[in-house]
């Protein structure tokens, strides 16, 4: 785990990775369990933070990793590069 995917989850969680970095780090997420578990730390923090510790309930990565999945695929001709992954208020595990 670098400092650079640290700085990364925090960026995913405040809703402000670029969409290439996110599938990179999903990449790393789904190879470095530490780094899965610091993910999921991070989270919990955030949630208790916010007063929200109703979603920090389960793996993000895994909710995050179903979330893709139930997407409708989206052309890549639609993605800017500077593009930001709007991600959902809430996934339900």
């Amino acid at each position: 785990m670098t400092e650079l995917h640290k700085k990364q989850l925090s960026s995913l969680l405040d809703n402000e990775l670029e969409l290439a970095e996110l599938k990179e780090l999903i990449d790393v997420l789904n190879d470095d369990s530490v780094l899965s578990v610091q993910l999921d730390r991070y989270a919990l923090i955030r949630a208790a933070l916010s007063d929200d510790i109703s979603n920090a309930k389960g793996s993000l990565l895994k909710r995050v990793q179903t979330a893709i999945s139930l997407e409708l695929p989206m052309p890549l001709s639609s993605l800017s590069h500077s593009s930001r992954l709007d991600m959902p208020q809430q996934i339900s595990p």
